[in-house]
Protein backbone atom coordinates (compact mmCIF):
# COMPACT_ATOMS: atom_id res chain seq x y z
CA UNK A 1 0.00 0.00 0.00
CA UNK A 2 1.73 3.38 -0.73
CA UNK A 3 0.09 6.97 0.01
CA UNK A 4 0.08 9.37 -3.46
CA UNK A 5 1.69 12.22 -1.53
CA UNK A 6 5.32 10.12 -1.91
CA UNK A 7 5.39 7.87 1.20
CA UNK A 8 5.45 4.34 1.82
CA UNK A 9 4.08 2.32 4.56
CA UNK A 10 6.51 2.31 7.58
CA UNK A 11 9.74 0.81 7.14
CA UNK A 12 9.09 -2.93 8.97
CA UNK A 13 5.61 -1.80 9.94
CA UNK A 14 3.27 -4.98 9.85
CA UNK A 15 -0.07 -4.24 9.64
CA UNK A 16 -3.01 -5.92 10.42
CA UNK A 17 -5.54 -7.19 8.11
CA UNK A 18 -8.32 -3.98 9.15
CA UNK A 19 -5.19 -1.29 9.55
CA UNK A 20 -3.36 1.43 6.95
CA UNK A 21 -0.47 3.43 7.46
CA UNK A 22 -1.54 6.68 6.68
CA UNK A 23 0.90 10.58 6.32
CA UNK A 24 -0.30 13.01 8.87
CA UNK A 25 0.87 16.76 8.69
CA UNK A 26 1.29 18.00 12.38
CA UNK A 27 3.28 21.33 12.55
CA UNK A 28 4.94 20.62 9.54
CA UNK A 29 6.11 17.82 10.22
CA UNK A 30 5.42 14.66 7.94
CA UNK A 31 4.37 11.73 10.22
CA UNK A 32 2.87 8.60 9.74
CA UNK A 33 -0.13 7.03 11.87
CA UNK A 34 -1.88 4.18 12.00
CA UNK A 35 -5.85 3.83 11.44
CA UNK A 36 -7.58 0.47 11.97
CA UNK A 37 -11.44 -0.53 12.42
CA UNK A 38 -11.08 1.51 15.50
CA UNK A 39 -9.92 4.61 14.93
CA UNK A 40 -6.81 6.18 14.91
CA UNK A 41 -3.96 5.11 16.66
CA UNK A 42 -1.19 7.58 18.12
CA UNK A 43 -1.30 11.09 16.40
CA UNK A 44 -4.11 13.67 16.20
CA UNK A 45 -6.80 14.52 13.50
CA UNK A 46 -5.28 14.19 9.63
CA UNK A 47 -5.58 17.55 8.23
CA UNK A 48 -3.86 16.54 5.16
CA UNK A 49 -6.06 15.14 2.40
CA UNK A 50 -4.39 11.55 1.48
CA UNK A 51 -4.82 8.97 -1.03
CA UNK A 52 -3.81 5.31 -0.92
CA UNK A 53 -3.68 2.47 -3.78
CA UNK A 54 -4.61 -1.31 -3.42
CA UNK A 55 -2.05 -2.19 -6.63
CA UNK A 56 -4.10 -5.28 -7.20
CA UNK A 57 -7.46 -3.78 -8.31
CA UNK A 58 -6.42 -0.24 -8.16
CA UNK A 59 -9.32 1.08 -5.22
CA UNK A 60 -8.66 3.83 -3.97
CA UNK A 61 -9.33 5.48 -0.73
CA UNK A 62 -9.49 9.16 0.54
CA UNK A 63 -8.72 10.89 3.75
CA UNK A 64 -10.50 14.29 3.15
CA UNK A 65 -9.82 17.36 4.46
CA UNK A 66 -12.50 16.68 6.66
CA UNK A 67 -10.52 13.61 8.55
CA UNK A 68 -13.62 11.16 6.37
CA UNK A 69 -12.21 8.25 5.04
CA UNK A 70 -13.29 7.62 1.57
CA UNK A 71 -13.66 5.24 -0.84
CA UNK A 72 -14.74 5.80 -4.29
CA UNK A 73 -15.03 5.84 -7.89
CA UNK A 74 -13.85 8.85 -9.39
CA UNK A 75 -16.61 10.84 -11.06
CA UNK A 76 -15.56 13.91 -13.41
CA UNK A 77 -17.67 16.74 -13.03
CA UNK A 78 -16.19 19.23 -15.61
CA UNK A 79 -13.72 19.41 -18.06
CA UNK A 80 -11.79 15.74 -19.20
CA UNK A 81 -8.34 14.26 -20.76
CA UNK A 82 -6.85 16.43 -23.66
CA UNK A 83 -7.17 14.58 -26.68
CA UNK A 84 -4.92 16.60 -29.13
CA UNK A 85 -8.52 16.82 -31.77
CA UNK A 86 -10.57 19.64 -32.01
CA UNK A 87 -12.53 20.30 -28.63
CA UNK A 88 -16.55 19.73 -28.27
CA UNK A 89 -18.05 23.43 -28.61
CA UNK A 90 -20.90 21.14 -26.01
CA UNK A 91 -18.09 20.80 -23.37
CA UNK A 92 -15.99 23.81 -24.11
CA UNK A 93 -16.01 27.24 -24.92
CA UNK A 94 -13.55 29.72 -26.01
CA UNK A 95 -12.78 33.20 -26.55
CA UNK A 96 -9.78 34.83 -28.97
CA UNK A 97 -8.91 38.05 -28.50
CA UNK A 98 -6.31 39.63 -30.87
CA UNK A 99 -5.41 36.69 -32.92
CA UNK A 100 -5.16 33.69 -30.08
CA UNK A 101 -5.38 30.35 -31.07
CA UNK A 102 -5.94 26.82 -29.43
CA UNK A 103 -4.88 24.22 -32.04
CA UNK A 104 -4.99 20.23 -31.05
CA UNK A 105 -1.25 18.47 -30.68
CA UNK A 106 -0.04 15.08 -29.66
CA UNK A 107 -2.37 14.57 -26.37
CA UNK A 108 -2.54 17.66 -25.92
CA UNK A 109 -3.97 21.53 -26.59
CA UNK A 110 -2.03 24.65 -27.07
CA UNK A 111 -2.69 27.89 -26.73
CA UNK A 112 -1.41 30.33 -28.89
CA UNK A 113 -1.06 34.09 -28.49
CA UNK A 114 -0.22 34.57 -31.71
CA UNK A 115 1.76 37.12 -33.32
CA UNK A 116 -0.91 40.52 -33.38
CA UNK A 117 -0.01 42.81 -30.66
CA UNK A 118 -1.91 41.50 -26.99
CA UNK A 119 -2.75 38.26 -28.73
CA UNK A 120 -4.71 36.30 -26.14
CA UNK A 121 -6.78 32.92 -25.76
CA UNK A 122 -8.76 32.07 -23.06
CA UNK A 123 -10.27 27.55 -23.00
CA UNK A 124 -13.13 27.07 -20.06
CA UNK A 125 -15.56 24.06 -19.37
CA UNK A 126 -19.04 24.60 -20.34
CA UNK A 127 -19.96 22.41 -17.51
CA UNK A 128 -19.39 23.75 -13.90
CA UNK A 129 -18.28 21.12 -11.20
CA UNK A 130 -21.28 21.38 -8.28
CA UNK A 131 -20.52 22.54 -5.22
CA UNK A 132 -21.69 19.66 -2.37
CA UNK A 133 -21.84 20.45 1.08
CA UNK A 134 -19.31 19.37 3.38
CA UNK A 135 -17.07 17.51 0.43
CA UNK A 136 -14.62 18.29 -1.42
CA UNK A 137 -13.86 18.83 -5.68
CA UNK A 138 -10.32 18.20 -6.95
CA UNK A 139 -9.33 20.08 -9.90
CA UNK A 140 -6.34 18.67 -11.52
CA UNK A 141 -3.81 20.00 -14.49
CA UNK A 142 -1.52 18.73 -16.72
CA UNK A 143 0.22 21.60 -17.63
CA UNK A 144 3.19 21.57 -20.83
CA UNK A 145 5.14 25.16 -20.41
CA UNK A 146 7.79 26.20 -22.31
CA UNK A 147 10.69 27.30 -19.56
CA UNK A 148 12.44 30.19 -21.85
CA UNK A 149 8.83 31.83 -22.47
CA UNK A 150 8.27 32.52 -18.53
CA UNK A 151 11.52 34.63 -19.02
CA UNK A 152 9.00 36.99 -20.89
CA UNK A 153 8.32 40.06 -18.99
CA UNK A 154 4.88 40.54 -21.02
CA UNK A 155 3.23 37.00 -21.10
CA UNK A 156 1.06 35.98 -18.86
CA UNK A 157 -0.09 32.42 -17.73
CA UNK A 158 -3.47 31.71 -15.81
CA UNK A 159 -4.93 27.96 -15.13
CA UNK A 160 -7.45 26.90 -12.75
CA UNK A 161 -10.78 26.58 -11.28
CA UNK A 162 -12.40 30.32 -12.36
CA UNK A 163 -14.50 31.54 -14.86
CA UNK A 164 -12.86 33.93 -16.64
CA UNK A 165 -15.65 33.82 -19.70
CA UNK A 166 -19.22 34.88 -19.91
CA UNK A 167 -20.31 31.89 -22.04
CA UNK A 168 -24.04 32.61 -21.27
CA UNK A 169 -24.31 34.01 -24.83
CA UNK A 170 -21.58 34.72 -27.19
CA UNK A 171 -18.36 34.17 -25.55
CA UNK A 172 -17.15 37.51 -23.53
CA UNK A 173 -15.09 38.64 -21.18
CA UNK A 174 -16.97 37.78 -17.38
CA UNK A 175 -16.56 41.01 -15.27
CA UNK A 176 -17.82 39.32 -12.30
CA UNK A 177 -15.85 35.77 -12.39
CA UNK A 178 -15.18 33.67 -9.40
CA UNK A 179 -12.46 31.04 -8.55
CA UNK A 180 -9.08 30.07 -7.71
CA UNK A 181 -6.28 29.34 -10.43
CA UNK A 182 -2.92 29.90 -10.68
CA UNK A 183 -1.01 32.66 -12.44
CA UNK A 184 2.84 33.35 -13.71
CA UNK A 185 2.98 36.93 -14.74
CA UNK A 186 6.83 37.39 -16.21
CA UNK A 187 7.89 34.52 -14.64
CA UNK A 188 6.43 35.48 -11.08
CA UNK A 189 4.31 33.01 -9.79
CA UNK A 190 0.95 33.61 -7.63
CA UNK A 191 -2.15 32.23 -6.42
CA UNK A 192 -5.17 33.88 -7.26
CA UNK A 193 -8.93 34.05 -5.78
CA UNK A 194 -11.53 36.00 -7.32
CA UNK A 195 -14.75 37.28 -6.04
CA UNK A 196 -17.28 38.70 -8.36
CA UNK A 197 -14.35 40.07 -10.27
CA UNK A 198 -12.28 41.13 -7.42
CA UNK A 199 -8.81 39.50 -6.89
CA UNK A 200 -7.19 38.50 -4.02
CA UNK A 201 -3.41 37.73 -5.16
CA UNK A 202 -0.92 35.22 -2.51
CA UNK A 203 2.78 35.99 -4.34
CA UNK A 204 5.11 32.72 -4.52
CA UNK A 205 7.15 34.41 -1.44
CA UNK A 206 4.16 34.30 0.58
CA UNK A 207 3.33 30.12 -0.10
CA UNK A 208 2.72 28.63 3.39
CA UNK A 209 2.54 25.07 2.33
CA UNK A 210 5.14 22.68 3.84
CA UNK A 211 6.36 22.22 0.32
CA UNK A 212 6.41 25.36 -0.63
CA UNK A 213 9.91 25.97 -0.46
CA UNK A 214 10.17 23.22 -2.88
CA UNK A 215 8.24 24.61 -5.96
CA UNK A 216 10.39 24.65 -9.26
CA UNK A 217 9.10 27.80 -10.71
CA UNK A 218 10.59 27.04 -13.93
CA UNK A 219 9.06 23.54 -14.87
CA UNK A 220 8.32 21.64 -18.17
CA UNK A 221 6.03 19.59 -17.73
CA UNK A 222 3.94 19.31 -14.26
CA UNK A 223 0.56 18.32 -12.49
CA UNK A 224 -1.32 20.66 -10.52
CA UNK A 225 -4.12 19.96 -8.06
CA UNK A 226 -6.48 22.47 -6.39
CA UNK A 227 -8.60 20.85 -3.50
CA UNK A 228 -11.61 23.21 -2.46
CA UNK A 229 -14.50 23.49 -0.42
CA UNK A 230 -16.11 26.83 0.55
CA UNK A 231 -13.81 26.94 3.59
CA UNK A 232 -10.53 25.91 2.15
CA UNK A 233 -8.93 25.56 -0.96
CA UNK A 234 -5.29 23.71 -1.06
CA UNK A 235 -3.00 24.05 -4.09
CA UNK A 236 -0.62 21.34 -4.96
CA UNK A 237 2.53 21.20 -7.38
CA UNK A 238 3.24 17.05 -8.07
CA UNK A 239 3.34 15.66 -4.73
CA UNK A 240 3.91 18.98 -3.35
CA UNK A 241 1.65 20.96 -1.19
CA UNK A 242 2.47 24.44 -1.75
CA UNK A 243 -0.18 26.67 -0.11
CA UNK A 244 -3.37 26.54 1.63
CA UNK A 245 -6.16 29.05 1.39
CA UNK A 246 -8.56 30.18 4.22
CA UNK A 247 -12.06 31.13 2.94
CA UNK A 248 -13.58 30.03 6.50
CA UNK A 249 -12.92 34.22 8.02
CA UNK A 250 -14.09 35.82 4.49
CA UNK A 251 -15.47 34.03 1.17
CA UNK A 252 -13.14 34.05 -1.21
CA UNK A 253 -15.97 33.59 -3.78
CA UNK A 254 -19.34 34.50 -4.15
CA UNK A 255 -20.39 30.94 -5.39
CA UNK A 256 -18.47 27.84 -5.72
CA UNK A 257 -19.86 25.88 -9.08
CA UNK A 258 -16.46 26.52 -10.68
CA UNK A 259 -16.09 25.42 -14.39
CA UNK A 260 -12.11 24.81 -15.31
CA UNK A 261 -9.97 27.31 -17.36
CA UNK A 262 -6.96 28.08 -19.10
CA UNK A 263 -5.92 31.49 -20.44
CA UNK A 264 -2.72 33.00 -21.90
CA UNK A 265 -2.03 36.02 -23.35
CA UNK A 266 0.76 39.24 -24.41
CA UNK A 267 0.45 42.54 -22.55
CA UNK A 268 2.30 45.54 -23.53
CA UNK A 269 1.78 45.60 -27.16
CA UNK A 270 4.30 42.09 -27.31
CA UNK A 271 3.69 40.30 -31.00
CA UNK A 272 5.95 37.22 -29.91
CA UNK A 273 3.97 34.15 -30.59
CA UNK A 274 4.01 32.12 -27.10
CA UNK A 275 1.82 28.98 -26.13
CA UNK A 276 1.10 26.32 -23.47
CA UNK A 277 0.28 22.97 -23.78
CA UNK A 278 -3.11 21.28 -21.46
CA UNK A 279 -3.27 17.33 -21.27
CA UNK A 280 -5.57 17.06 -18.97
CA UNK A 281 -7.84 20.37 -17.45
CA UNK A 282 -10.52 18.80 -14.86
CA UNK A 283 -12.64 18.15 -11.60
CA UNK A 284 -13.12 15.50 -10.01
CA UNK A 285 -15.16 14.30 -7.00
CA UNK A 286 -14.06 10.83 -5.11
CA UNK A 287 -17.40 9.27 -5.13
CA UNK A 288 -21.37 10.38 -6.49
CA UNK A 289 -22.89 12.90 -4.11
CA UNK A 290 -26.78 13.92 -4.60
CA UNK A 291 -29.19 15.47 -2.51
CA UNK A 292 -33.28 14.19 -2.50
CA UNK A 293 -34.91 14.80 -5.62
CA UNK A 294 -37.89 17.08 -5.24
CA UNK A 295 -41.02 16.69 -7.53
CA UNK A 296 -43.14 19.31 -8.62
CA UNK A 297 -46.07 20.24 -10.77
CA UNK A 298 -45.72 23.60 -13.21
CA UNK A 299 -48.04 25.28 -15.53
CA UNK A 300 -46.17 27.93 -16.48
CA UNK A 301 -42.80 29.02 -18.13
CA UNK A 302 -40.82 28.71 -14.86
CA UNK A 303 -37.40 29.06 -13.85
CA UNK A 304 -37.10 26.37 -11.00
CA UNK A 305 -33.61 26.81 -9.64
CA UNK A 306 -30.37 28.77 -10.39
CA UNK A 307 -27.23 27.40 -10.08
CA UNK A 308 -25.62 24.12 -10.19
CA UNK A 309 -27.99 20.81 -9.63
CA UNK A 310 -29.40 17.72 -10.89
CA UNK A 311 -32.87 17.30 -13.19
CA UNK A 312 -34.17 13.67 -12.66
CA UNK A 313 -37.17 13.34 -14.69
CA UNK A 314 -39.82 16.00 -16.80
CA UNK A 315 -43.54 15.26 -17.88
CA UNK A 316 -45.68 16.68 -19.94
CA UNK A 317 -49.37 16.38 -20.09
CA UNK A 318 -52.40 18.50 -22.25
CA UNK A 319 -55.83 18.11 -21.54
CA UNK A 320 -58.88 19.21 -23.74
CA UNK A 321 -62.07 19.10 -25.95
CA UNK A 322 -60.44 21.96 -28.57
CA UNK A 323 -57.23 19.75 -30.28
CA UNK A 324 -54.11 21.24 -30.58
CA UNK A 325 -50.64 20.11 -28.80
CA UNK A 326 -48.45 20.92 -26.36
CA UNK A 327 -44.55 21.47 -25.98
CA UNK A 328 -42.47 21.86 -23.26
CA UNK A 329 -38.30 22.95 -23.44
CA UNK A 330 -35.83 22.48 -20.69
CA UNK A 331 -32.94 24.33 -20.59
CA UNK A 332 -29.93 24.51 -18.37
CA UNK A 333 -29.70 28.46 -17.85
CA UNK A 334 -31.93 30.94 -16.23
CA UNK A 335 -34.24 31.74 -18.83
CA UNK A 336 -34.84 30.13 -22.51
CA UNK A 337 -30.78 31.33 -24.02
CA UNK A 338 -29.88 28.40 -22.03
CA UNK A 339 -28.59 25.26 -23.61
CA UNK A 340 -31.48 22.79 -24.39
CA UNK A 341 -31.63 19.57 -22.09
CA UNK A 342 -35.05 18.47 -23.73
CA UNK A 343 -37.90 18.22 -25.49
CA UNK A 344 -41.37 16.85 -25.02
CA UNK A 345 -44.04 16.91 -27.52
CA UNK A 346 -47.56 15.84 -26.51
CA UNK A 347 -51.20 16.08 -28.55
CA UNK A 348 -54.93 16.30 -27.64
CA UNK A 349 -55.73 14.66 -23.73
CA UNK A 350 -51.59 13.07 -23.93
CA UNK A 351 -49.23 12.96 -21.54
CA UNK A 352 -45.12 12.00 -22.25
CA UNK A 353 -42.32 11.59 -20.02
CA UNK A 354 -38.77 11.27 -20.01
CA UNK A 355 -36.19 10.26 -17.57
CA UNK A 356 -32.93 12.91 -18.09
CA UNK A 357 -31.03 11.92 -15.71
CA UNK A 358 -28.56 14.88 -15.93
CA UNK A 359 -26.45 17.65 -14.50
CA UNK A 360 -27.27 21.37 -14.85
CA UNK A 361 -24.62 23.92 -14.44
CA UNK A 362 -26.44 27.40 -14.32
CA UNK A 363 -29.97 26.93 -13.57
CA UNK A 364 -33.09 24.72 -14.53
CA UNK A 365 -35.39 26.95 -16.54
CA UNK A 366 -38.61 25.24 -18.35
CA UNK A 367 -41.16 26.90 -21.01
CA UNK A 368 -44.59 25.63 -21.78
CA UNK A 369 -46.88 26.20 -25.09
CA UNK A 370 -49.80 25.12 -26.45
CA UNK A 371 -54.00 24.90 -26.36
CA UNK A 372 -56.00 23.42 -23.42
CA UNK A 373 -54.41 22.55 -20.46
CA UNK A 374 -50.91 22.15 -19.76
CA UNK A 375 -48.60 20.99 -16.88
CA UNK A 376 -45.53 19.77 -16.28
CA UNK A 377 -43.82 17.83 -13.35
CA UNK A 378 -40.30 18.52 -12.99
CA UNK A 379 -38.19 16.17 -10.34
CA UNK A 380 -34.86 18.23 -9.55
CA UNK A 381 -32.15 18.95 -6.98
Amino acid sequence: MTVNRGLNDDPGQILGADEVSLLDIVDGAAKTALYNASGLQGTGANPHAVAIFDGQTGARSVVDQNGAIKVGEAIILAGDVMYGQALSSLLWGSLSINGGTTTGGAGEQRLNTGTTANGEVILQSRKRSRFMISQFNISHFGIQLVPADLADPNLVIEFGSYDPIDLSGAPALNATANGIFFRIDGGAWSIVSVKNGVETSTPQASWNGVNAASFNAVPNLSVYEIQYNAGTAIFFQGANFIHKLSGLVSTYAANYNFPVALRIRNKNGSIINRSIGSRAAGTYRLGEERGEVISRVFSANTLIKTGAGYCSHAFLSRTGSAGGNGTLFVYDGIDATGALMCRIDVGADDLKGININSTFSVGLYITMSGSGTINSTMGFE
